[in-house]
């Protein structure tokens, strides 16, 4: 690129005017998250809505790789925080028992499930295994 294109670019930059700034005098970078509410906000937002890292960075105003960087980086501090206060939600029960002793322990309890598809085996064997071959058709009674 010549010093010409260079000039160009950061001419129409906003904090730039075709004079290049070395790094002696740059200012640090204040992004969007700048206080903890909004560390807070920007994790908890990933979490609920799960959208892609690129469609989170452009929700918060950088890209995707800031996005991803940003997640990797306050994800654990919740995660240790929520376990310090003692409400990290529990996520796996492997016994009946276990789900009763929760239960006992705490007043309100939130449970959250989700449906999800599963893939259909492709090997006929595999198939009988899992359906049973009978198809449950909803009909209206004709009154």
């Amino acid at each position: 690129m010549t010093n010409n294109r260079l000039c160009l670019f950061y001419a129409i930059h906003p904090t730039n005017s075709c004079g290049f700034r070395g790094r002696e005098n740059q200012q640090p970078a204040k992004g969007y998250l700048d206080s903890y509410e909004k560390k807070l906000f920007f994790v908890l937002y990933y979490l609920k809505t799960y959208p892609t890292f690129d469609v989170l960075g452009f929700h918060f105003g950088f890209s995707g790789g800031h996005a991803h960087a940003h997640i990797d980086r306050l994800l654990p501090v919740l995660v240790r925080a929520l376990t310090s206060l003692n409400v990290m939600p529990e996520r796996t029960l492997t016994t009946p028992e276990e789900f009763s002793q929760l239960i006992d322990q705490y007043k309100n309890i939130a449970i959250d499930g989700v449906e999800v598809a599963c893939v259909r085996p492709q090997d006929e064997t595999e198939q009988e295994k899992h359906y049973s071959g009978k198809k449950k058709d909803i009909r209206s009674n004709p009154s």
